[in-house]
């Protein structure tokens, strides 16, 4: 595979680079840490998973005491997008256009998107490191420095968000596997509850007009999907 070598300190302005690249299947696992005034306290897991035909999913997993909040956004190639609530047993499926993965195009060492993703802007190409033995491009716009590996078709191994008051929260890698993904991760169990999305995690929304309008759009054009 040819490749453009990333300049570091260059400012670029993100577009699409043309065809798309098939998508290299792997699963991720990230973790989250907080840094702030109280020290290191560590946050949820997410897990990232992309298969071969470009479907893709990914699961965030927290602790609030002694209990588990754990929920999945998963993005099938057919149009299919499906919101998880695995605690409360409840999904909710709806018909989208989602952006196949990835994204970025890795022929480009991930500084330009595929065709079909949306620009994000100004970014700035800081440098490139090895996270867990593969090349990891640093890329940075406004608060947030991200890590893009070319060789794992760019997906995003580490994050940094520094908003400059006192604290900062960093993504690390915990694990990556290359191959298509155990298939439990794209599965939901037959037993969950099918609900509206104002009903999903069964908590007032933050903006009661937009829940509303989610459920109309729900309850008009993607009964089908279910």
């Amino acid at each position: 595979m040819k490749r453009s070598q990333a300049n570091a300190g260059t400012n670029v302005t993100i577009e699409n680079s043309g065809e798309r690249v098939p998508p290299i299947p792997y699963t991720l696992v990230r973790r989250t840490i907080l840094f702030g005034p109280h020290g290191r306290v560590e946050g949820p897991t997410e897990t990232e998973a992309v298969r071969g035909d470009g479907s893709w999913m990914e699961r965030t997993e927290d602790f609030k005491g002694d209990r588990v909040v754990s929920s999945s956004h998963i993005f099938l190639v057919t149009g299919k997008r499906i919101t998880v609530n695995h605690v409360g047993e409840r999904k909710t499926s709806v018909a989208d256009v989602v952006p196949p993965q990835p994204m970025r195009d890795p022929r480009t060492d991930c500084t330009k998107l595929q065709a079909g993703a949306q620009a994000s802007g100004m970014e700035s190409v800081e440098g490139e490191e090895k996270i867990a033995g593969y090349r990891a491009i640093r890329i940075k716009h406004g608060m947030f420095t991200e890590w893009w590996a070319p060789e794992l078709g760019c997906a995003k191994i580490k994050s940094y968000f520094d908003p400059e008051k006192g604290s900062h929260t960093v993504h690390e890698l915990v694990s990556v596997t290359v191959g298509e993904p155990d298939a439990a991760l794209f599965t939901v169990p037959v037993s969950y509850e099918e609900v509206p999305p104002s009903k999903l995690f069964a908590l007032p929304g933050p903006d009661p007009l937009r829940m509303r309008a989610e459920d109309s759009a729900y309850y008009l054009k993607n009964r089908e999907v279910r």
